[in-house]
């Protein structure tokens, strides 16, 4: 038999003519959108990326935590490292000065590195908070390679039989990180005699209508929102736009990972890549096993290429990786195992839109993939409430009965009257997004974008 791909309404949309009795008002209005998440979310991963519609929104809500904020902004607190790790600290002789506090005291035993060796030291004396004086306990002394090394200063200590303790104790204080909110806005017209192309569907709740041109603006300003939450930067203090009053707004997911986490140039092609994550995993004390990875076409291409590279014999290297319909040699495959932990990669439309983010000169800029974990984490917010959250939050404003997810106006036909003969809808969305642990996220650079100052 020949190839015969059929014409199928995987929306699932019920379809019906214009009901009798029934006014096309606001209170019967209903996008597409909705119409899924209410009343069929398992088609909801179909609306996201199969078709050719225009739509890139729709990752937020598969893979965050909405909830609402009442404030301007929004806080958490994080604890960093328990252990004090300072960095290109200079020398002469025994006497270290840190471009850090060092917090160390005398009868610590610190161990230093400058690269090549590694040495382990007993603090003498303390000069100032940021100098101190250490004694090699090689019988050589010290012998370093280079103009700074890096000290580890939380080691171990020894002290005499009889003698006291330390002076001072360790405080942990965690540090706050917070993001502001943006107002995001679009609007709709269209002239009352153009308002004849309606659709109709049936719905539990009775029959519900919606438009196409209105269908499409409600697209784009959702793609507007999402765009803005994941790729937005927040406006600098003392930029041309700051000095003509442009609004603060929110930073993107993005940004904040480009801050605060890891940064990566180019793309993931080989195992090492991913041997190299997973050990920053472990390094930044991550608690998960399994990563997410959304990439953009070449990423996944790549991926395709590096797992057609591992060969079945050497499975038991790089982890669980058979030969079956998961995690095959294929196209498109879901997972591998890499030292541990288990990548998960999925491909992003919006990175391939080349009205958005690519095509042309934007093939070579901008994000190539963006990885993060499946688990939770512990927090502390502003007010001293310790809980368990995603390592991702979506957030609205809203207080009282008001909600601005997603707040609709709409004037004139079915609407508040105006004088103009046209139907308006104004839309509304404010929010922000919270990045927990932006340490454990990894984003990608299609280019060399990224540089690191020492």
């Amino acid at each position: 038999m020949a190839f015969d791909l059929l014409n199928h309404n995987a929306l699932g949309l019920a379809v019906i003519d214009k009901p009798a009795g029934v006014r096309r008002d606001s209170y019967s209005f209903m996008t597409v959108y909705d119409y899924t998440v209410k009343y069929k979310p398992d088609v909801i991963a179909e609306l996201f990326y199969a078709y050719g519609r225009g739509r890139v929104a729709g990752m937020i809500n598969l893979l965050g935590m909405e909830g609402t904020y009442a404030s301007d902004q929004i806080k958490h607190a994080e604890m960093l490292r328990l252990h004090n790790r300072v960095t290109n600290a200079t020398f002469s002789g025994n006497t270290f000065t840190c471009p850090v506090p060092h917090n160390a005291q005398p009868n610590m035993m610190v161990l230093i590195s400058d690269g090549v060796k590694r040495f382990q030291a007993y603090v003498d004396s303390v000069t100032s908070d940021t100098v101190f004086v250490a004694l090699s306990t090689d019988a050589d002394g010290f012998d370093f390679q280079g103009a700074n090394v890096d000290i580890t200063v939380d080691f171990s200590n020894s002290w005499d039989k009889g003698t006291g303790t330390f002076v001072t104790g360790n405080t942990w204080d965690p540090e706050f990180f917070d993001n502001q909110s943006q107002i995001i806005k679009w609007r709709f017209d269209e002239a009352e005699s153009d308002m004849a192309h309606d659709i109709w569907f049936e719905t539990p709740d009775g029959p519900r209508w919606t438009n196409t041109d209105i269908e499409r603006s409600n697209t784009l300003f959702d793609n507007l929102v999402e765009l803005t939450q994941f790729f937005g930067r927040q406006v600098e203090t003392g930029s041309p736009a700051a000095g003509a009053g442009a609004p603060i707004g929110m930073k993107g997911i993005v940004q904040i990972v480009e801050e605060r986490g890891n940064p990566v140039n180019g793309y993931i092609e080989t195992v090492e890549d991913l041997q190299e994550m997973a050990l920053r995993i472990v390094e930044n004390g991550v608690d998960a096993d399994d990563y997410i990875i959304l990439g953009d076409m070449e990423q996944m291409n790549r991926f395709n290429d590096l797992c057609a590279s591992v060969s079945p014999a050497s499975v038991n290297q790089y982890g669980t990786f058979p030969n079956g319909k998961d995690m095959a040699i294929k196209l498109d495959f879901k997972s591998i195992m890499v030292s541990g932990k288990t990548f998960w990669f999925k491909h992003w439309k919006a990175l391939n839109d080349v009205t958005i983010l690519a095509g042309n000169k934007f093939d070579t800029t901008g994000t190539s993939f963006l990885a993060f974990p499946l688990a939770k984490t512990r927090i502390k917010d502003e007010t001293g409430t310790i809980s368990k959250a995603p390592y991702m939050k979506v957030l609205y404003r809203a207080k009282g009965d008001v909600n601005r997810k997603r707040k609709i106006e709409v004037f004139g036909h079915g609407g508040t009257p105006q004088i103009e003969d046209k139907m308006t809808i104004s839309y509304l969305c404010e929010s922000t997004v919270q990045v927990i642990g932006a340490n454990a996220w990894f984003v990608g650079s299609k280019g060399s974008e990224y540089t690191y100052d020492e």
